[in-house]
């Protein structure tokens, strides 16, 4: 039991020293952003609220279905737009 103990211990570390890597953070901040688009343009209207709720309900949904429809989701509402952005000011 205390090798097993160990065992977790040291994939933890070695999960926690991959996830602070760059790469993985810009990755994490990539899909955070793409996700932020895409919750707006579906519903520009909604609040976390509104979000927190909607993940309550979908909670007793199949996890595969929805995660195939919110993989389609976010490659149809997720990118940016292409070009620069305007100077603000």
């Amino acid at each position: 039991m205390e090798r097993k103990r160990a065992a977790i211990a040291k994939i933890e570390e070695a999960k926690k020293r991959l996830m602070s890597k760059p790469s993985v953070r810009k990755d994490q901040a990539d899909q955070g952003k793409r996700f932020t688009r895409a919750a707006y343009a579906l519903a520009p209207e909604w609040d976390q609220r509104h979000f927190i709720a909607a993940i309550e309900l979908a909670l007793a949904e199949d996890m595969e279905t929805l995660q195939n429809r919110g993989e389609k989701l976010l490659e149809e509402h997720g990118k940016g737009k292409r070009g620069r952005r305007p100077k603000s000011g």
